[in-house]
């Protein structure tokens, strides 16, 4: 049987992760503009305050991965349009 490194299997999550994040956000800025992509990351803080964990937790960890897909778009967006990261 073979041995698994924790720290080689919690690094190919997290590159996992960030990979299915940067898909996530190049399909956002495809379907949506800048100001549509802001409008919903503006919505998705809101929400946060009102339901996710204070103190982190499941409902948190969902929050931020959507914000951080609604970050990237927004700026892949802006690159594509040519109005440069703000």
């Amino acid at each position: 049987m073979k041995k698994i490194n924790i720290h080689d299997w919690q690094h190919k999550q997290r590159l996992l992760k960030e990979q299915a994040c940067e898909n996530r956000a190049k399909d956002l800025a495809d379907d949506y503009s800048v100001q549509e992509l802001q409008d919903r990351l503006d919505q998705i803080m809101r929400d946060m305050e009102q339901e996710a964990e204070p103190e982190g937790g499941p409902i948190a960890d969902m929050y931020v991965a959507k914000m951080e897909a609604y970050e990237r778009a927004i700026s892949i967006a802006r690159r594509n349009s040519g109005k440069g990261d703000v």
